[in-house]
């Protein structure tokens, strides 16, 4: 979001915005978009493809198989949320963002105000008596 631009020195203030858990909503996207193809797939078709394990050990290995499976999709998730080791990436700017009003204020000479109504030096309360 761009906050301020100043025409002279042709400078630009940005605001961004880092939502790091946002990739959790797509992450469960993919595994509802998933879960519907899957849901879609004719019974009758499944049960050509798919034989009956006839021992404890073929049922195990399924499990194993389906577990390795899961662990292969789920591992380069895991990696890149922990990819933030990087620091920060610093942006130059080229100052406090100033409001379009403030320059007019300012040429009046009275001191810019914000939206309660407090100066940008502190509320407008009279002076105290002395």
């Amino acid at each position: 979001m761009l906050t301020g631009f100043d025409t002279d020195t042709k400078t630009a203030n940005f605001r961004i915005y880092v939502n790091p858990l946002v990739n959790w909503v797509w992450i469960g996207f993919v595994f509802l978009a998933i879960g519907t193809f899957i849901c879609l797939i004719p019974q009758g078709l499944v049960d050509l493809v798919s034989g009956r394990p006839k021992s404890a050990l073929g049922r195990a290995a399924d499990v194993a198989g389906l577990l390795l499976i899961v662990g292969a999709l789920l591992a380069p998730m895991v990696a890149a949320a922990r990819a933030d080791d990087e620091p920060p990436l610093r942006v130059a700017q080229a100052g406090p963002p100033a409001e379009h009003a403030d320059a007019e204020v300012r040429a009046r000479g009275q001191p810019p105000t914000t939206r309660a109504g407090r100066t940008a030096t502190g509320p407008t309360r009279p002076p105290p008596r002395s």
